[in-house]
């Protein structure tokens, strides 16, 4: 089965649908704790800085990943 083409009106729009998602998991991972939800909310702001840069948001983009890495780098 082939997928449909994208709306051309909203290029975008599947990646601003992922982005709603991974950043609504994000906020369920900053209530948890243990290495597990810290190591998910890493993989979370990794993947909305990717997204964010793919939908040419250059700023967000960065924060996200700085965020990530900071993440990455307090992991023991």
């Amino acid at each position: 089965m082939q997928k449909p083409a994208a709306d051309e009106g909203k290029p975008y729009q599947e990646k601003y649908d992922a982005k709603d998602i991974f950043m609504k998991l994000n906020v369920l991972m900053m209530l948890e704790a243990g290495i597990a939800a810290k190591i998910a909310r890493g993989l979370c702001l990794y993947k909305i800085g990717i997204l964010f840069f793919e939908t040419e948001e250059s700023a967000e983009s960065l924060k996200h990943s700085k965020d990530s890495l900071a993440i990455w780098q307090s992991l023991p």
